[in-house]
Order: structure tokens, then C-alpha cells, then sequence
């Protein structure tokens, strides 16, 4: 991280095609989005130990808009996205089957929400080992209006107005976070360390669908306080075998 350069302090980046973006360092932003980058084609995206901050929009806006069967890929790992005037981490799949990795990120104190998803062809997402702490908006928030597949594991959601909140209205919708069909056996997701750090909601289910949530930590030895779930219609949360005490990464 110490080797990250200064790009275009006084406006964001657009790129129109897949790229590998490393060590970057993006502060105070003056367009729509820090970053902003359109793939339409199967070309990957790769961006490794970048820092976004300050942009009077978004952190970093991914919008991969492949043809039918295009498979695109794009990972986001090891970056600092904080401080942002809207979402910080924006990924939207408008076409094509999309891969999405998310993993070491630390996204924090944006306007909106720290990472936002929104599928409306196929894609499969994974959020991993990541602190997203101090959004306004959700920490992670995922909409979904075709067929999704997600899971989320050894992440810390502290501080934001809604730990996780999702919603299907798609053709399939799977997501786990904790001992799901994806195979975790324990998602060690610390959803509040205490008191003074919890979420206002940790989840906010609409999805019509169970999501496994077991393993977790909740910011108390019991599992989730009355309230700190919330299930809309037919939506189901499981939040069994809850952890006694936050798990160190």
C-alpha cells in the first residue's frame, strides 16, 4: 500500500473496458464516481490495493453489461474505500453471467451504502474477509431481479444503518452467510462488537427465500437481539448456533 500513486486528484477515472488497477491512491473526487468502470465484453477487471476516498458520489461504479453467455469477472480485493458522498463499492450486472470476488476490503463512512449489488441477469458474489463499518446506508446491500448466488464469510458489519439488507424479486436468489448450500461451515461474520458499535438492523430479508445466516457473532454471547433480524413476507432468516464471543481475524 505504500507504493499507491496519486491519480486525477480533482476528478474521478472512467474506463470503458476490463483493466488490472493497482495501487492506487484516489482522494477527493469531483465527478459522479471515484472510479468508474463499464465492461461490456469478457474482459476482467481487476483492482488490487487502491485507496478512494472523498468523491462527492460513489467510491468505485462497476457496470458490467455483457451480451447473453458473456462471462465477466471482477474482483476488488485488498482496497481502502471510505468517506465517499454516496455508496462506496458499486457493482451492477445488467447482462451477461458476472463473477464478483470482494475480498480484504475495508469500506467505511460512505453517505450511502459500503457495498451495493444489483443483478438483473446472472451472477454469483462473494464478500470475504472484509470491515465494513460506519455507512449510513446498508453495509452490504444486494438486489436482486434475475438469478443471484452469493455468500459472505469472515467479515466484520459494524456501525452501519443496516448491517445486510437484501431483496429478490428475480427468478433465484441464494445467499449464505453461515453454513449454507455454498459449504461454510461457520461464517464468523461479527455483525457488532458491542453496544456502541451495533447496526441498527443486522438483516433485512425480502427476498422470499431462507438465507443462512449460522455462526455468526451478533454482538452478544445469545445470538441476535429481538429486532436485529428482520423478515419481510415469506422471507426467512436462520441464525442458529450464533458464536459466544467475536471471532479475532
Amino acid at each position: 500500500m505504500s507504493s499507491r500513486r496519486t491519480l486525477c486528484s480533482n476528478a474521478g477515472l472512467a474506463i470503458a473496458a476490463g483493466v488490472i488497477f493497482a495501487g492506487a491512491l484516489l482522494p477527493s473526487a469531483a465527478i459522479a464516481d471515484g472510479t468508474r468502470i463499464r465492461n461490456n465484453s469478457g474482459i476482467n477487471t481487476i483492482m488490487t490495493g487502491n485507496a478512494v476516498s472523498g468523491s462527492i458520489g460513489g467510491g468505485i461504479a462497476i457496470i458490467n453489461n455483457g451480451g447473453p453467455g458473456t462471462l465477466i469477472n471482477t474482483t476488488i480485493m485488498n482496497s481502502t474505500v471510505s468517506g465517499n458522498g454516496g455508496d462506496g463499492i458499486v457493482i451492477t450486472n445488467t447482462g451477461g453471467v458476472s463473477t464478483v470476488d470482494l475480498s480484504g476490503n475495508a469500506v467505511g463512512n460512505n453517505a450511502a451504502n459500503g457495498i451495493s449489488i444489483t443483478n438483473n441477469s446472472t451472477m454469483n458474489a462473494t464478500i470475504t474477509n472484509s470491515t465494513i463499518s460506519g455507512n449510513s446506508g446498508s453495509g452490504i446491500s444486494i438486489n436482486n431481479t434475475g438469478s443471484f448466488s452469493g455468500s459472505l464469510r469472515e467479515s466484520d458489519l459494524t456501525g452501519n444503518g443496516t448491517g445486510v439488507s437484501l431483496t429478490n424479486t428475480g427468478i433465484s436468489f441464494n445467499m449464505d452467510m453461515g453454513t449454507g448450500t455454498s459449504g461454510n461451515a461457520a461464517g464468523n461474520n461479527n455483525f457488532g462488537i458491542d453496544s456502541s458499535t451495533m447496526n441498527a438492523v443486522d438483516v433485512m430479508n425480502n427476498t422470499g427465500t431462507n438465507v443462512s445466516a449460522q455462526s455468526n457473532f451478533w454482538g452478544r454471547s445469545k445470538g441476535p437481539r429481538p429486532g436485529a433480524i428482520v423478515d419481510i413476507g415469506t422471507s426467512t432468516t436462520d441464525a442458529s448456533n450464533p458464536l459466544r464471543s467475536r471471532r479475532i481475524r
